[in-house]
């Protein structure tokens, strides 16, 4: 069950390059955009987040600034994230995991994308929104 949630995760997130482009052609800007289809419910407590960029991530831009979690009372989540390489990365959940029945915004920085670093045209900053299960 933990492989099927990790793989849809990841088609999810391969999606972003797609929905980026779909959105560079819109007249409004936003600064920040909620990724279409990226509202997951039933997030298990424990889950790693990978987040894939198609061409690539931009190093100098990986930082707790430029990617990090909120919950829903917008306190910062103490996750760790770390780079797998060139296109991925992971965010672990905090060592205790996210509390049962509770939702969170993943945030990251446009800039992190190779393909939209500095790119005007797109907003500034990505959401991700998650919550968890209500029961183990």
């Amino acid at each position: 069950m933990r492989k099927i949630i990790l793989t849809l995760s990841a088609f999810a997130i391969i999606g972003i390059g797609s929905l980026i482009s779909y959105n560079q052609g819109t007249k409004e800007k936003q600064e920040i955009i909620v990724m279409a289809g990226m509202n997951q419910s039933d997030t298990p407590v424990n889950h790693n987040w990978i987040i894939t960029f198609d061409h690539g991530m931009n190093q100098d831009f990986f930082n707790e600034k430029s990617i990090y979690v909120l919950d829903e009372d917008k306190n910062k989540v103490p996750v760790t994230v770390e780079a797998i390489d060139s296109k991925n990365m992971v965010i672990k959940p905090p060592s205790e995991g996210y509390q049962k029945g509770k939702s969170y915004d993943i945030y990251f920085d446009r800039d992190l994308d190779l393909e939209h670093t500095g790119n005007q045209d797109m907003p500034k900053q990505y959401r991700i929104h998650f919550s968890t299960v209500n029961t183990l």
